[in-house]
């Protein structure tokens, strides 16, 4: 997935997720940049993206300086276009091009070539199967006992903890986040934790990623992974580190 943006040519990682008849496609690069799609209704040919279309489009630029531009403010315009949606093999490629908006400044961000090709998405998310969450903590696994989702106020949060509610893992998250893999703090998912040991102990993550594998907002089930470097809070004078952490949580 390539995409030249004011100019600037950026290579992104895509993840894709067809769910009850759209498409969600999401490019991420190495230094955390952003480029999100959301396609209701497909088929192929091009689409219109605008403020007040079903069909969204965001982008988020990496670095020092990340700001969040998308076609939800008047003078936004794209286009997403099709050139192949293949059910059988279960891949999807296409071109897109757009200029979206700071809604903050109101700032014009311009995309052009965009393209995808043959981006595989996967099968549906998992049905009726129980919440869970499972992660190695500095070396021993853990298992939590308790896992409930909670969506509000546009954040998604993953509560995980043991059977007296002390120890706990809380991810916390976009609620409209979609498939593609986030480093902590990225704008784009609103992606940080928290994880506790103890009732005495909060230890907030610096560094790490989440994957998600997939999101259905019909069936409000999510499911992925994810890895963290924690400091306790606020000193940062202890550590942890959360590895092969695998979650699926319905809310």
């Amino acid at each position: 997935m390539s995409v030249e943006v004011d100019g600037e040519l950026w290579q992104l990682t895509p993840t894709a997720q067809y769910l009850n008849g759209a498409l969600e496609l999401t490019g991420v690069s190495a230094d955390g940049a952003v480029i999100a799609l959301h396609l209701e209704g497909l088929s192929e040919g091009q689409h219109t993206v605008g403020p007040h279309t079903a069909n969204q489009m965001t982008c988020v630029r990496g670095g020092l300086h990340p700001a969040l531009f998308s076609n939800r403010t008047n003078g936004a315009a794209a286009t997403i276009s099709l050139s192949a949606f293949d059910e059988r093999a279960r891949t999807v490629s296409g071109t897109f091009e757009a200029q979206l908006i700071n809604p903050l400044t109101g700032a014009p961000i311009t995309l052009k070539r965009g393209t995808f090709k043959e981006v595989p998405y996967p099968v549906s998310a998992p049905q009726n199967e129980a919440s869970s969450l499972r992660v190695t903590i500095d070396g021993t696994p853990w298992v939590a006992a308790i896992v409930l989702g909670q969506s509000f106020d546009g954040q998604l949060r993953l509560i995980a903890t043991d059977p007296t509610g002390v120890r706990s893992v809380v991810l916390q998250m976009a609620s409209l986040i979609a498939p593609g893999t986030y480093g902590a703090g990225n704008l784009y998912a609103q992606f940080g934790a928290q994880y506790r040991p103890d009732a005495a102990n909060s230890f907030w993550a610096k560094s790490g990623e989440l994957t998600v594998d997939y999101h259905d907002k019909t069936r409000r089930v999510i499911g992925g992974a994810f890895r963290l470097q924690t400091e306790r809070y606020p000193d940062g004078a202890a550590k942890a580190s959360l590895s092969d952490g695998r979650f699926q949580v319905g809310y």
